[in-house]
């Protein structure tokens, strides 16, 4: 009987909207994003910036709830690491594409440099290496 409302349980909590704010304007923006980018409205180097506008916002709210999930798992849990590494690799990666925003602000740019700086390949790969050497 026990194994019967449990089973029923998860498959009813299976189709609840989520109610935390954080997880809900991170599919906003991706939603919202992917459908403008998809519809190919604006120039590229528009474009470009909303993706990368999108992408600081995206790696922001990763970062909140990465942070969130530490403060959920038990003191001992070693878990928490994984997701402390996920949460500064987020933080990396959104100041990179911050940096590629504000680089590209002022106007037309080179082709090369629409495709992403030096500062956000290397924050990118910092990213990467922090979370390869914790798993």
């Amino acid at each position: 009987m026990l194994e019967s409302v449990t089973c029923r349980a998860r498959v009813g909590a299976r189709y609840r909207l989520p109610a935390d704010p954080v997880l809900l304007a991170h599919a906003g923006v991706v939603v919202l994003a992917v459908g403008v980018l998809l519809h190919g409205v604006g120039t590229p180097l528009t474009l470009g910036r909303l993706s990368w506008s999108a992408s600081v916002i995206f790696d922001t709210t990763a970062m909140l709830t990465a942070r969130r999930i530490v403060r959920l798992l038990p003191a001992g849990d070693p878990a928490r690491r994984f997701w402390r590494a996920y949460g500064f690799a987020a933080l990396a990666v959104g100041i990179g594409y911050l940096v590629q925003l504000i680089v590209t602000a002022h106007g037309p740019v080179p082709p090369a440099l629409m495709l992403g700086g030096p500062v956000t390949a290397a924050l990118l790969g910092v990213a990467a290496l922090t979370v390869v050497i914790v798993m």
